[in-house]
């Protein structure tokens, strides 16, 4: 009979040789370093994409809310309206009272906020002779800071509504004075816009550039392209209005030709007065027929102008620096009847 040995186990050895080389641990590190260096780009762009269509989303509900406005009203809210004392019984600033997100509340699926803030707003009373509104809430400081006295729609003004609200923005939530931030403005060019500045009211066939080929309300999502709006400053947009008369809590321009720079009105064109996005390479912007179009920063200024107007530009003092652009954008702009003046066409979405 023949014996086979049994080959003793070494436990220690196999013991050691369970573990990595420090050669095998750096190699498995580096692989994971380049893993997340390709995916890291990829998550990125996807989290983008994703806050892309929620605002996307935003402008579209705002859209639908506006023309539910005016089917009820017979035109569409002032950028910000004109406050009303109680007290005097006289008009306050005309930077003081609600802005426009305001007065669609009932529109975007917040009856119970809209009725509390009913004495504030007043939709019913929009119109009155002189076109101008009369408010019902109280006149607001008309120094840099808000006034002291405690407002009676601040319990209100606190509330942060998400649907006003990009998530690529770089807002802060409330301001020093308490009013919750937005992160839309009204076009109101310059008070040739979608909207007006003044208090006064547009309707919908005194847009004669057409609904479709006007910007109702674009992005102020950022204070200058990369740069985030700190909690006072008063121009960061805020959803029930100013709370120290600056009107770009509600609105922005999209201004025209003259003395201007070439690097002031295009989209991000990084104006605390204009349109400014916390998206890379450009901004949504809600057309008055309530499609909403991406506008990339390198968008000709020509043809950003036009679309920021809704009626024709005539006889136009092109800016020096404005020619160039000009010349890129022919469609949208002839030879004007006065000698090296320029006439608007009809702007295109690019």
């Amino acid at each position: 009979m023949r014996f086979f040995r049994v080959a003793r186990v070494n436990h220690r050895e196999l013991r050691r040789r369970r573990g990595f080389t420090l050669i095998e641990l750096l190699v498995v590190i580096a692989i994971i370093a380049v893993l997340i260096a390709l995916l890291l780009p990829a998550v990125q762009q996807a989290r983008e994409a994703a806050r892309k269509s929620t605002c996307k989303n935003n402008l579209k509900q705002m859209g639908l809310a506006l023309h539910n406005f005016h089917d009820v009203q017979g035109n569409f809210p002032p950028a910000v309206a004109h406050a009303y004392n109680y007290t005097s019984g006289a008009k306050g600033s005309s930077r003081s009272g609600p802005g426009w997100m305001a007065y669609l509340l009932p529109y975007v699926d917040l009856p119970s906020l809209a009725q509390d803030l009913e004495g504030f707003t007043r939709t019913g009373e929009l119109v009155t002779i002189s076109n101008q509104e009369r408010q019902g809430g109280e006149t607001i400081s008309s120094g840099n800071r808000p006034a002291s006295t405690p407002y009676p729609i601040l319990v209100f003004a606190k509330r942060v509504i998400p649907s006003y609200r990009c998530p690529s923005a770089l807002n802060t939530e409330l301001t020093n004075w308490g009013f919750a931030t937005a992160s839309y403005g009204a076009n109101y060019g310059t008070n040739d816009g979608f909207f007006r500045l003044d208090g006064m009211i547009v309707k919908m066939n005194q847009i004669t550039d057409g609904l479709s080929y006007t910007i109702a309300v674009s992005e102020t999502g950022v204070r200058s392209p990369g740069n985030p709006w700190s909690a006072n400053n008063g121009e960061q947009s805020q959803w029930i209005g100013s709370g120290n008369n600056d009107w770009r809590a509600n609105a922005r321009y999209i201004n025209e030709w003259e003395n201007t720079s070439t690097s002031r009105n295009q989209p991000n064109g990084g104006r605390t007065d204009g349109f400014n996005s916390g998206h890379p390479g450009g901004m949504h912007a809600l057309a008055g027929d309530g499609a909403v179009h991406f506008l990339k920063d390198s968008m000709n200024p020509a043809t950003y102008i036009s679309l920021g107007t809704r009626k024709r530009m005539e006889n136009k003092n092109i800016h020096t620096n404005y020619k160039k652009f000009r010349a890129g954008a022919t469609e949208h702009w002839k030879p004007g009847t006065i000698g090296g003046r320029f006439t608007e066409v009809q702007a295109q979405w690019d």
